[in-house]
């Protein structure tokens, strides 16, 4: 399948980068023209407090197989560069969910700078994505310069609608526990996980396979009265149910 390479500009409250190809992957040094984060501020995966961020929208759920990064390459912020970065995403930009680790290389200052592609990481579809600078080449500022997303095919809503369909939480609602029904034993489940609406999460299990009769059990006892999202990684894909959490 040909590749499909989408260049998007930073969402960084009203920072915006542009494009700066001189020649094909080529760049020019002006720091009009990229992203520098001197303030940290509070990051939308709550978890990661405030920091330095980047924030991304598509205008659908993309497959995202491959990045191609140019890091901070204005010759006097060098050190500014990102060296380690954390990627999460999200379909709706309130849950969120770790994808990768990156370290990533010092950019140069000369023209012939032609960024780092990086194709060994976890790929992923998501509507929203967050970059999230957790440590630099020195600096206090955390800075890149573009960004290439390597757009695949994206896995139909009706396949997730599909999905969901083999699974029914009771009771619902709840105040102890949640049976979680199977109708297809066969599914596969590595994780169940639960979040507020705040997208925080609150409970993360891992699952090495589904009970024999088809019903996995958690315990929500712990959970304050409220709406919660229930969200089941499987080897088909992503399932998604909202619980409801009453106490007597």
């Amino acid at each position: 399948m040909k590749a499909l390479y989408l260049l998007l500009s930073f969402i960084m409250i009203s920072d915006t980068l542009v494009s700066q190809c001189l020649d094909d992957d080529w760049h020019n040094t002006s720091i009009q023209n990229s992203w520098l984060s001197c303030t940290s501020s509070f990051n939308p995966v709550s978890q990661l407090g405030n920091s330095h961020w980047i924030q991304f929208e598509f205008d659908e759920v993309k497959a995202i197989e491959g990045l191609k990064i140019w890091n901070m390459n204005h010759p006097n912020l060098l050190t500014a560069g990102i060296r380690t970065l954390r990627i999460d995403a999200s379909m709706d930009g309130i849950q969120w969910m770790a994808v990768d680790t990156l370290d990533l290389e010092e950019g140069r200052s000369d023209k012939s700078y032609t960024g780092q592609a990086i194709d060994d990481f976890n790929s992923f579809e998501a509507r929203h994505v967050v970059f999230t600078a957790l440590s630099t080449f020195g600096n206090a500022c955390a800075g890149l310069t573009e960004v290439r997303f390597n757009l695949g095919k994206v896995s139909t809503s009706t396949g997730h609608e599909y999905l969901a369909t083999k699974v029914s939480i009771a009771p619902n609602p709840t105040d102890q526990f949640i049976s979680i029904i199977f109708s297809d034993t066969e599914l596969s489940v590595r994780s169940i996980e639960i979040f507020d609406v705040l997208g925080q999460q609150l409970i993360h299990q891992q699952i090495e396979q589904t009970s024999v009769d088809g019903i996995l059990r958690l315990d929500s006892s712990s959970l304050p009265d409220g709406h919660y999202t229930l969200r089941l990684t499987t080897e088909e894909g992503l399932i998604s149910k909202k619980i409801v959490v009453a106490h007597p």
